[in-house]
């Protein structure tokens, strides 16, 4: 979330981030973490701002974007959720929801090493057991309320292959309707939307050829292009070498001067594109618009 806070520090927002326990630390940490100790450290963190500022917007990508949710929906003092790539509903959720009996039989559904230093790939079943059901939680909750109040700035690419972007759109159409919330989404294809026209949403080409970018992926949305990590030209190339690709194929993305990129997972094939040698997309190439955006959503939200 670094590129993020920093952009919004420069434009007088008082800026604090959590690490959430379990992560960023060892992958052995996320074995008895509880969604209640995720939803406990973002309430710790909004106590500690709230004597410091007049207004509170609480933000978050995927798991987060789903804390982000559900913190505000239960907190009177947010006055806006900024939600980028949210958890709402997990792609494939009736495999992931085995995961609520499987973890106590087994204990890790992936324990790959992981060839990113920043973040680890090893994934124990209590975590994802603790994602699905805090994503059931939230689902219960607008289902009960219905008409959601509190604003929401919702950013989303089309070609996520992590979560289910369609119940996403569901949500923000049905539960999120204050004329003040906002989708932005980036599709390959704006002339053929995933979401009918309407003033709220706001559409971004995510193809860019010039760049040898074909579509967003899970994790772009929230880096900026000179992340020295994840950006243009960072120190970190992600060629799926952990995801069962053929070893050709992940050769010819790593030794690219300027890989293809975009979201591995796709729903769809690229006609002409080397999908198995696509490198996945770690920045977003508008990361300047989405701050734009943001600064927007909370300029109107504050005015009302």
């Amino acid at each position: 979330m670094r590129d993020l806070a920093v952009a919004l520090s420069e434009e007088c927002f008082l800026v604090r981030a959590i690490l959430l326990p379990g992560h960023g630390t060892r992958p052995g940490d996320l074995l008895a973490v509880t969604r209640e100790d995720w939803l406990e450290s973002a309430r710790f963190g909004i106590s500690t701002l709230a004597g410091d500022v007049s207004e509170i917007y609480v933000a978050g990508v995927s798991l987060g974007g789903l804390i982000a949710a559900e913190i505000g929906l239960t907190d009177p003092r947010i006055r806006g959720i900024i939600a980028l790539s949210p958890a709402f509903s997990i792609e494939r959720a009736a495999w992931v929801g085995q995961s609520v009996w499987l973890r106590h039989l087994v204990t890790w559904a992936d324990t790959e090493a992981s060839e990113d230093y920043a973040r680890y790939e090893a994934m124990p079943f209590n975590a994802l057991a603790e994602t699905f059901l805090l994503s059931h939680d939230l689902q219960a909750m607008l289902r009960t309320r219905g008409y959601v109040e509190t604003p929401l700035f919702l950013a989303q690419s089309a070609d996520d292959g992590t979560i289910d972007i369609f119940e996403n759109l569901r949500i923000f159409r049905h539960h999120f309707r204050s004329p003040l919330s906002r989708l932005l989404i980036y599709e390959r294809a704006p002339d053929s939307p995933t979401m009918p026209d309407e003033p709220r949403v706001l559409r971004l080409d995510s193809l860019h050829p010039e760049q040898r970018i074909y579509g967003y992926s899970h994790l772009a949305l929230h880096v900026s292009p000179r992340n020295p990590h994840y950006g243009r030209n960072g120190d970190y190339r992600d060629c799926g070498a952990t995801a069962d690709r053929p070893p050709d194929a992940v050769e010819r993305c790593l030794s690219a001067p300027q890989p293809l990129r975009g979201e591995t997972f796709a729903r769809a094939e690229i006609p002409g594109i080397d999908m198995q040698a696509m490198a996945r997309l770690t920045f977003n190439p508008n990361f300047a618009r989405l701050v734009e955006r943001i600064l927007a959503f909370a300029n109107a939200v504050s005015a009302s």
